[in-house]
């Protein structure tokens, strides 16, 4: 096989290096798979148009006024405003020349264990959207959380009232996410009138054309095509929060790290209801029910400095505890999740 495009289509080389002793195909050691565990956790729903997603949020009350017998009242009215969340389209693509596939004995096994690293891929790239798609700069992206939870200062953004500032200054630093997925505070959106999820179709008997004329080139090929439109809608900021600029070198060697309960706690605090454990159906010493699950998120160096510190007796506010069937690190009652795709390399946020 030619060796123009080698790094993109699968060759000799590649089907030699992916074959066990006896000739079948060999079990993939998945090394690049990641923990993205917010992919597994959010509410999925299905958005009011084609491309977007139209939220609509109230802006400021009607006018209650005081007033004696006989006195009127001005009319008053509130406001509302509307803004639509983006969805991205994320798509992979492979491409096989039919004889080279045909060389496999049980042609099923190869492509199963080759289409793992394609849905992986995907999930990644969704992920690392999730926390850092900025359209502004890729408009191919959705918006992710970062950029929404962007700045300290609330006369820049109203949602800056919940963002916690973890004290790092330098460009090594990381954040810790407190979410609600639930329809009114933050979910996952697909476009009007498709299914949810990872489309997978199979052309297993295409036709590469080069030169389309008469007499040009042809090549018998198999493809297969990934594609996920997908988008993250924020129906209520309120529900979300960011501990933002933790330093990570001095989370590793253990200086300052009692900060990140202190900033936790401040994150619970910023949301509308402090109930604790979660519910949907509200607690006692809450105001307001939380309308779905929340979860803190963190990526495997916080999650590390945080479980050492159940450890040493140093928060017993840190437990482990049952999260659908599984032990779970807990903060106050939420579970905390892992998201490799947290970066620990975050300007610093101000």
């Amino acid at each position: 096989m030619a060796a123009t495009g080698a790094t993109n289509v699968y060759d000799l080389v590649s089907w030699a290096k992916t074959r066990d002793p006896d000739s079948s195909a060999a079990l993939i050691a998945e090394l690049l798979n990641q923990s993205n565990e917010m992919v597994q956790d959010m509410v999925w729903l299905e958005a009011n148009m084609p491309t977007a997603h139209r939220i609509t949020q109230r802006t400021a009350l009607p006018t209650t006024s005081t007033r004696q017998l006989n006195d009127p009242v001005q009319v008053s009215r509130g406001q509302t405003a509307q803004f639509d969340e983006g969805m991205s389209i994320m798509e992979n693509w492979s491409e096989y020349d039919l004889a080279l596939l045909k060389l496999w004995a049980d042609q099923g096994q190869f492509l199963y264990q080759q289409n793992l690293g394609f849905i992986e891929s995907l999930t990644q790239k969704f992920a690392a959207d999730f926390w850092y798609g900025d359209p502004s700069t890729n408009p191919t992206q959705m918006l992710g959380m970062a950029p929404r939870y962007s700045t300290l200062v609330e006369a820049t953004a109203a949602c800056a009232q919940n963002v916690i500032d973890g004290g790092g200054t330098s460009t090594d630093n990381t954040s810790l996410w407190l979410v609600t997925h639930a329809p009114m505070a933050l979910h996952g959106i697909f476009p009007k009138g498709t299914p949810s999820g990872i489309d997978h179709q199979v052309f297993g008997n295409d036709v590469l054309q080069g030169n389309t004329a008469m007499g040009g080139t042809r090549l018998a090929v198999h493809r297969e095509k990934w594609c996920w439109n997908a988008g993250v809608a924020l129906w209520d900021w309120r529900w979300c929060g960011r501990l933002a600029n933790i330093d990570v070198s001095n989370l590793r060697a253990g200086v300052g790290s009692a900060d990140l309960t202190e900033g936790m706690i401040d994150l619970m605090y910023r949301v509308p209801s402090i109930a604790t454990p979660p519910s949907t159906t509200g607690n006692p010493q809450s105001s307001i029910a939380i309308p779905g699950k929340q979860v803190f998120y963190c990526n495997r160096t916080v999650r590390a400095a945080l479980h050492k510190q159940m450890l040493n007796k140093t928060n017993n506010q840190l437990t482990m505890d049952d999260w659908y069937g599984r032990k779970v690190l807990h903060f106050m009652g939420v579970p905390l999740r892992n998201s490799d795709q947290i970066l620990n390399t975050e300007a610093q946020v101000v």
